[in-house]
């Protein structure tokens, strides 16, 4: 099983968005930092990261790894994790 470049353009298997915004203050107290940092740690962890690490049609932090929970919980082959590690995850910073 390879992730290919032809599968996320003809399209296979699901396509998900998904879009979360997380208040101010629930950064700063539960997860004790800022938004601002949230956004710097994205850009050199998931975008600059994966591209220096040679990633194809992706640029996440690990959606492989949260989908095979969800496939060993629910009994999915877990042969076809590779296709659903392609993702992207974007973060901004809608005060600043």
């Amino acid at each position: 099983k390879k992730a290919t470049a032809v599968n996320g353009i003809l399209g296979r298997g699901k396509n998900v968005v998904t879009e979360l915004l997380v208040p101010r203050a629930v950064v700063e107290r539960v997860l004790h930092t800022t938004a601002a940092k949230i956004v710097q740690l994205n850009i050199r962890k998931n975008l600059l990261g994966t591209l220096l690490a040679g990633g194809i049609r992706s640029a996440n932090a690990h959606y492989a790894n949260m989908l095979l929970g969800f496939y060993l919980a629910t009994g999915q082959d877990a042969a076809n994790i590779v296709e659903g590690s392609q993702g992207v995850v974007m973060a901004e910073d809608r005060d600043g």
